[in-house]
């Protein structure tokens, strides 16, 4: 789908503007899975992830806002996941699922 944009800096005489059409993606939606179920969130000490499928390897790193890494996992065929939080402080987390064809994100609050 393109969106018109105008450029007003682009005059052809004062008090006009030239409209373009763009076909360009200027970003994307948000990746936050919709595959993968993660209940419950907000979580206080524990959280599952609902996979959807067998996964035969799976790494599970969560970040904080920051991007630093505050934990990892490595999972080997599985449906689920259950990640202990309880030692994680109160916030806002990512946490990124890798593996096969999987590099998906979601966002988990902890409480």
């Amino acid at each position: 789908m393109a969106y018109p944009f105008i450029l007003p800096h682009l005059h052809l005489w004062e008090g006009s503007s030239r409209v373009y059409e763009n076909n360009m993606v200027l970003s994307t939606p948000n990746n936050v899975s919709n595959e993968f179920i993660l209940l419950p969130n907000p979580a206080t000490k524990e959280t599952t992830i609902n996979l959807g499928q067998t996964i035969t390897a799976l790494h599970v790193n969560i970040l904080n806002l920051n991007g630093q890494l505050v934990s990892q996992h490595n999972y080997e065929f599985l449906d689920q996941i259950n990640l202990d939080i309880g030692l994680l402080p109160q916030g806002i987390y990512i946490i990124k699922l890798i593996g096969g064809d999987i590099n998906q994100i979601v966002k988990l609050i902890k409480h």
